[in-house]
């Protein structure tokens, strides 16, 4: 293979590290003799330079990794011993290479079991070191598994996995929300209770901890959120719970209805005025039940104009409160 092959390849991936480095010719030719391999650079202290597109594949989709990111962020925290010891044993002894493997952390909450090795690279110009960790995922995702998180990522009921207090993942529209840009800075929240309504967060604590010691779905109930822009969203939500990653996890679901609260509230405040005029009128106005003939509401006109209190005419008819001496005369009256 040829130079100029090598420099064809699209480095896309690459830009982070000069193109000079060590570490970049040994990824671009990795990429051209296996393309599905899993690489990803890294310094002494497990910061990460670069990952490739089979990498950031892997991890759905994950945002350009910047250099403050370090390699033990993407991994579970009981291989985190393990990683440490194989880059001592790199920096400390004459090998090149020792085999490694992890369990990788995604923002689906999967756990794909990876094993390759870490590679000591040749010197940079600046005398550097750096580091390639190459891997292919032993138990990689099903077709299904992915299938499946795009239509939770696309619902449009907000889904998220949490575990006391924080998100291990939340759905776009989860993001949507709770105000926030995007989706994975969602798994940047330490508190997701923080998001909850002072006035509602004893009732949803209580669904929650009858959800984990039952095991059950909790009903259906309503509550209020607060966005980062303290905007107040009123949902409805059911509480689960969920295996995450080997773990007991909660998953919570929302459903947006602040506009359906919202006409509620004009309608009872119309209801309120309808009212209000009524009581306030002139005219004697009662409202009674078409079928028992018993009223349901009197004005204040009504009990002053017969002397009777409205607490005394209600569930009552005309011709037990002596209004029409007979139902002739009432009768009469309505023809009238």
């Amino acid at each position: 293979m040829t130079t100029g092959q090598l420099e064809s390849k699209s480095d896309a991936g690459l830009t982070a590290l000069p193109a000079s480095s060590a570490c970049a010719q040994l990824c671009r030719s990795a990429e051209i003799i296996c393309p599905s391999v899993i690489l990803i650079g890294i310094d002494i202290e497990g910061h990460i330079l670069w990952m490739n597109e089979q990498a950031r594949a892997v991890l759905y989709g994950l945002p350009p990794t910047h250099k403050t990111d370090t390699i033990f962020q993407l991994i579970e925290t009981v291989d985190h011993p393990a990683l440490t010891s194989n880059l001592r044993t790199l920096v400390r002894t004459c090998v090149n290479a020792v085999q490694i493997a992890f369990h990788l952390k995604t923002p689906m909450g999967k756990a794909p079991y990876l094993r390759g090795h870490i590679i000591t690279t040749p010197k940079n110009p600046d005398g550097t070191d750096t580091y390639v960790i190459s891997v292919h995922a032993v138990t990689p995702y099903s077709s299904e598994d992915d299938h499946f998180h795009k239509i939770i990522h696309q619902a449009l009921e907000a889904t998220i996995v949490h575990r006391d207090g924080k998100v291990l993942y939340a759905n776009q529209k989860s993001a949507d929300i709770f105000g926030v840009e995007d989706h994975q800075k969602m798994l940047d929240i330490p508190d997701f209770h923080s998001f909850i309504h002072p006035h509602d967060k004893d009732l949803f604590e209580q669904r929650d901890n009858h959800t984990k010691s039952e095991g059950i779905s909790s009903e259906e109930f309503e509550c209020r959120l607060i966005s980062e822009k303290e905007k107040i969203t009123w949902v409805r939500c059911r509480i689960g719970t969920i295996m995450w990653n080997g773990r007991p996890a909660t998953v919570t679901t929302f459903i947006d209805i602040t506009d359906k609260k919202s006409e509620e509230h004009a309608q009872r405040e119309r209801e309120k005025l309808f009212t209000r005029i009524l009581e306030i009128s002139p005219d004697v106005v009662a409202i009674s039940d078409c079928e028992s003939g018993e009223y349901l509401w009197v004005n204040t006109a009504f009990s002053k104009f017969f002397g009777i209190p409205a607490k005394e005419v209600y569930g009552r008819t005309s011709l037990e409160l002596g209004i029409w001496h007979s139902l002739n005369n009432g009768h009469s009256f309505w023809k009238f």
